[in-house]
C-alpha cells in the first residue's frame, strides 16, 4: 500500500567526447542497443528536442540522448522497509550488523546451507545475496573473476526556485555524462 517507485522517464545524454561511463566508452550506444533488444520503449534525440522539452538543463549543444518512457526512480528506504515487512510475514529471520564470514552450500547429509557468521552458525533452505562489492568474496571464482565494481557518482542539488519545473511531472531522473574522466 505504499508508493515505492515513481514513474518520471530517464534521459541519459552525453556529448560526443569519449569518456568511461559506467564502465562503458559509449554508454548512450550500449543503452540505445540493449532498449531495441529487449524492445524497450525509447526514443533517441539530439540537444534542440532535449533544451525544448527541459529548458532546466543549460546543454552545450553537441549531446546526443536516449529517453525511456517507462523510467523513473524508487524510493529506497521505503522498498527495504517493505521488502523487510514481506520477509519477515514470510518467516525470515532478519540479523543485522553482522559479518558473514562464508557462505557453505547444501552437502550430502546437509540440506540447509550454512551461514557461518562473526556471532554464530545459521542454517538455511535459501540465502539471498546482496553483497555488493563483497559479492566475489562468496561466489566461486570463476563467476567473481567477471565482475567488476565501479565508482557511480551521485550528485544531489537544491532548487531554490521554481520548484514545480523540477518536480516527478515535469522533470526525468538523468544521467548526463560531460567532459572526459
Amino acid at each position: 500500500g505504499k508508493c515505492l517507485y515513481v514513474p518520471t522517464g530517464i534521459l541519459i545524454m552525453a556529448s560526443p567526447t569519449k569518456s568511461l561511463l559506467h564502465g562503458n566508452d559509449d554508454f548512450i550506444g550500449a543503452t540505445i542497443s540493449a532498449a531495441a533488444a529487449f524492445n524497450i520503449s525509447h526514443i533517441s534525440m539530439n540537444s534542440t528536442p532535449i533544451s525544448r522539452k527541459y529548458p532546466q538543463f543549460n546543454l552545450i549543444g553537441d549531446e546526443t540522448g536516449y529517453f525511456e518512457f517507462e523510467g523513473g526512480y524508487i524510493k529506497p528506504e521505503a522498498c527495504i522497509e517493505a521488502q523487510k515487512i514481506v520477509a519477515l510475514k514470510n518467516g525470515a529471520n532478519i540479523v543485522t550488523n553482522t559479518e558473514v564470514i562464508k557462505i557453505i552450500p547444501p552437502r550430502l547429509r546437509r540440506k540447509d546451507f550454512m551461514i557461518v557468521t562473526s556471532e554464530k552458525i545459521y542454517y538455511s533452505e535459501k540465502v539471498v545475496l546482496t553483497a555488493g562489492s563483497w559479492m566475489p568474496k562468496f561466489i566461486p571464482e570463476a563467476i567473481a573473476s567477471n565482475l567488476e565494481v565501479h565508482r557511480q557518482v551521485l550528485y544531489w542539488f537544491e532548487v531554490r526556485n521554481e520548484f514545480n519545473r523540477y518536480s516527478s511531472e515535469n522533470f526525468p531522473v538523468f544521467i548526463w555524462q560531460r567532459g572526459e574522466k
